[in-house]
C-alpha cells in the first residue's frame, strides 16, 4: 500500500464540486465564519475543496466507500469509514499540522492528508482525538483572538499511517 498518490482530472473536478456545494450550503445556513475564520466566499470554497480532496485521498488509499456530504455540521460523524480527515496545503501557509479541536471525538482516529498543490497528496499520519488533546504544548489559536484554540500537531508526533485502525462505514 502506498501512502502518497495523485488525483486524476475527474477526481479534482469532484473535489471542486463538493467544496463549492459545502460552501454554498454554509452560506445559505449562515455559517460564514466557522472557527473564527473570516474568509471570502472563494477562500471558503478553497478550504472546503481542500477538505474534500483530503477525504478522497483517504478513500483511495484505504479503498473505502466515500459519500461526499455537504449539508451537515455533525462533527461526531466520521468523514470516510471510521476516520475523521483533516487536510492541509503547506504551500498556502496552512502549516502541515493535524488540527484537533477541543470538541472533537476523543476515541476517533484523525488522519492528516498533506496536499502538494500539484495534484498530489500524502497520508502523513494519524492520532486519536484524546491523544492529540493530551499534547498541550501544541494548543494555540495562532494569535487570532476570534478563533477558538485547537491542537495543531506536527507530523513528528503522529502515528504512522500503516498503523491506523481503519474500518469501513457501517
Amino acid at each position: 500500500m502506498t501512502w502518497a498518490g495523485r488525483y486524476d482530472v475527474d477526481e479534482l473536478a469532484l473535489g471542486l464540486d463538493v467544496g463549492r456545494r459545502r460552501q454554498d450550503w454554509n452560506v445559505a445556513e449562515g455559517n460564514r465564519d466557522a472557527k473564527g475564520l473570516r474568509c471570502t466566499y472563494e477562500q471558503g470554497v478553497a478550504l472546503h475543496v481542500m477538505g474534500a480532496l483530503g477525504e478522497l485521498a483517504v478513500k483511495k488509499t484505504w479503498e473505502l466507500d466515500w459519500e461526499p456530504v455537504w449539508d451537515r455540521l455533525d462533527k461526531t460523524r466520521p468523514d470516510v469509514g471510521n476516520l475523521h480527515v483533516r487536510a492541509c496545503l503547506p504551500a498556502l501557509g496552512l502549516r502541515g499540522r493535524l488540527r484537533i479541536e477541543r470538541d472533537d471525538v476523543d476515541d476517533a482516529p484523525f488522519v492528516l492528508v498533506v496536499l502538494d498543490g500539484r495534484r498530489g497528496y500524502r497520508i502523513a499520519g494519524w492520532l486519536r482525538g484524546r491523544r492529540g488533546k493530551e499534547r498541550w504544548c501544541y494548543f494555540t489559536n495562532y494569535g487570532n483572538q476570534r478563533r477558538p484554540g485547537a491542537y495543531f500537531l506536527p507530523e513528528g508526533v503522529l502515528c504512522p499511517p500503516w498503523t491506523c485502525p481503519v474500518e469501513a462505514a457501517p
